[in-house]
């Protein structure tokens, strides 16, 4: 007889699930829409595996688009206060187990010159 593994959450809809209750002015998505809001928060799972049948180790980018530096930086560094606040609490797809900040909220280039991104880089450990 073997065990069933559980099917692992989406890491990207688990971290929009736990942050957009807490930041009701900006909009979380995993693709850019055509036209931004005010503050657009583009979360991409960018590496990581399920490293035992318990938790699913993901490394994830948080992009924060604005029309403005002050915005922007001001976004990324609430959302990384967020991100190392949901450990544990239950959501409706799965829990976050833990969070470590990979990279800090930086400013990156954009193609476009009116946005002003900034990035920060997290890893997840999360569970059905």
């Amino acid at each position: 007889m073997t065990a069933e593994v559980a099917v692992f959450p989406s890491a990207e809809l688990l971290v929009i699930g736990a942050l957009a209750p807490s930041f009701p002015d900006y909009r979380f998505v995993t693709t850019l829409p055509a036209t931004l809001p005010a503050v657009c928060a583009r979360i991409t799972r960018i590496s990581g595996a399920a490293r035992s049948v318990v938790l699913d180790q993901s490394v994830i980018d948080i992009d924060v688009f604005t029309g403005d530096y002050g915005t922007s930086d001001l976004a990324s560094r609430e959302i990384q206060s967020a991100m190392l606040s949901i450990r544990g609490k239950p959501q409706l797809i799965g829990v976050i187990a833990s969070v470590n900040v990979v990279n800090g909220p930086r400013r990156l280039p954009d193609p476009n010159p009116a946005l002003f991104r900034f990035n920060a880089t997290y890893e997840l450990h999360a569970h059905a």
